[in-house]
């Protein structure tokens, strides 16, 4: 007898090794996605003014304390020679901390923050280049988009990756 006289007698057979394959090819593929899926996003923080950096949980409110030293945001770009450089550094202040950090430790029954809170939260970030010593507020706007707009060594534009 032959596998084509047998599928054809045996069809309940037939179609119970179809359904199978063809779950265990499903979950071989989602096998696969999961493997090269991040399970959670992260951001990328530096304690060396930007000289290294490490990934750490997105949720993580700058300056944290990290091996000892103050750790800060730290934007990744891809140069245009494909090498990944720390283009700018980012923080809270002090009082935009505390407000973050109220907000997301609020409790469903805690009242909503504030528009005030939110002014708070969003004007009180700070940026500066790496190596720089001065770090510049929010509220600067045209000093922001200096620190904020990063070229690769030639002049180019740099891409932020992460």
């Amino acid at each position: 007898m032959s596998i084509r006289n047998g599928m054809n007698n045996h069809p309940m057979v037939t179609a119970g090794a179809l359904i199978v394959i063809i779950a265990g090819i499903g979950a071989i593929t989602w096998l696969r996605i999961q493997e090269f899926s991040p399970s959670k996003p992260r951001n990328y923080y530096t304690i060396d003014d930007g000289m290294n950096y490490f990934s750490d949980d997105p949720e993580r409110i700058t300056p944290f304390e990290y091996k000892g030293k103050q750790a800060v945001r730290a934007h990744i770009f891809l140069a245009s020679d494909g090498k990944k450089f720390v283009g700018y550094l980012e923080r809270a202040t002090p009082e935009a901390g505390a407000v973050i950090k109220r907000i997301k430790n609020r409790k469903p029954t805690d009242p909503p923050p504030t528009p005030a809170d939110m002014g708070v939260a969003m004007s009180g970030r700070e940026f500066k280049k790496p190596g720089t010593k001065d770090w510049v507020a929010a509220s600067n706007g045209a000093e922001v988009s200096r620190v904020t707009t990063v070229t690769s060594k030639d002049g180019t534009p740099a891409i932020e990756i992460e």
